[in-house]
């Protein structure tokens, strides 16, 4: 869980460059066309479906109860002190 967005980012590139090429769609035709939904081709963007992701996983874990999700709610109270703050993390 602990990936960034733009290393995301750079592994959907070369995905998108396959799906660009399998689809016979141009590598130049803009995002905005083959992200879009009006007019578009729907495609979705990776850095959004997995940050979706992970909050469905983390909304299952708190909801489930347990251990787990008293660690996680411990967490998100240190986060939220830390934010806003200059401390660092």
């Amino acid at each position: 869980m602990n990936i960034s967005t733009k290393d995301i980012a750079e592994v959907e590139q070369g995905v998108k460059n396959l799906m660009c090429k399998t689809s016979s769609v141009h590598t130049s035709v803009p995002d905005l066309l083959k992200y879009g939904t009006r007019g578009g081709m729907k495609w979705e963007r990776w850095p959004d479906k997995v940050n979706i992701e992970r909050l469905g996983d983390v909304m299952m874990i708190l909801m489930n109860g347990g251990k787990e999700a008293t660690l996680l709610r411990a967490e998100f109270d240190r986060l939220q002190m830390w934010v806003g703050s200059k401390n660092e993390l």
